[in-house]
């Protein structure tokens, strides 16, 4: 049981027909052509054919495969319980009616239930759709024969190695953003700090340090020096208002 929903989902996800996957990726795929979205449509139909090369490979070595040394090991291995079997079979259902209420031999009642909200179906294309069932077919017998009978050698060191390392992008992640900000922080501590930052600080404790020593010159305590300056100040002050 749980092996047989396991397949009509990855048939469905890998896009064979009559299964909803199908149809739903091939009116993704007949769009881009009649809009001429042309590279969405190699990169569409690229990943369709991923997806089917990967379902096959999961399918494959989980049900269909030699076990391996921990699976002979595990000796509990057992059917889903029914908990895990009613929500599988609910969507591997769900799976098989979705396809059939969107093929055209049934009248595609789902397309014109969808349609106020995702618009008319394109154009029927049997040359874009007769491709997109070779895509999932190539797919799932690719996965088959690399991964599961092991007829075809199944290898590319360069893009292993390419995937391994996460496409490269945290390493230009580290060249162009970590060691710049590394380095630029290195010399913020260095220069930048010390000299800039800190000399405007301890330049304006100086000058203020400076400014009070000159001033606390004229406080001498002496009652009759603060009243001399007191009228220095004031003959100052008329003398400037009698000539103004």
């Amino acid at each position: 049981m749980t092996a047989l929903t396991f397949v009509i989902g990855g048939l469905a996800l890998a896009g064979v027909p009559p299964l909803v996957g199908f149809f739903s990726k091939d009116l993704i795929l007949v769009t881009a052509l009649e809009e001429r979205h042309y590279v969405l449509w190699l990169m569409g139909t690229g990943a369709a054919l991923l997806t089917a090369i990967y379902t096959a490979r999961a399918a494959g070595r989980t049900f269909f495969g030699t076990p391996g040394p921990a699976v002979k090991e595990a000796h509990h291995l057992h059917e889903a319980p029914g908990s895990m079997a009613v929500p599988l079979w609910v969507l591997a259902a769900l799976s098989v009616a979705g396809g059939v209420l969107g093929a055209t031999w049934t009248g595609e009642p789902l397309q014109h239930f969808l349609r106020p909200v995702v618009g008319a179906k394109p154009a029927h294309a049997p040359l874009a759709e007769g491709l997109a069932v070779a895509v999932a077919v190539l797919g799932l017998l690719l996965g088959w024969a690399g991964y599961v009978t092991g007829r075809l050698r199944v290898g590319a060191p360069a893009l292993a190695e390419t995937v391994a390392r996460r496409f490269y992008i945290e390493a230009a992640y580290d060249l162009l953003v970590v060691r710049p900000l590394k380095f630029g922080a290195r010399v913020s501590a260095a220069a930048i700090d010390p000299l800039v930052i800190d000399g405007a600080v301890n330049g304006v404790g100086r000058l203020v340090q400076v400014a009070g020593t000159g001033l606390r010159h004229l406080q001498t305590g002496y009652v009759r020096a603060y009243a001399a300056v007191l009228l220095a100040g004031t003959v100052i002050a008329l003398g400037y208002w009698l000539i103004r």
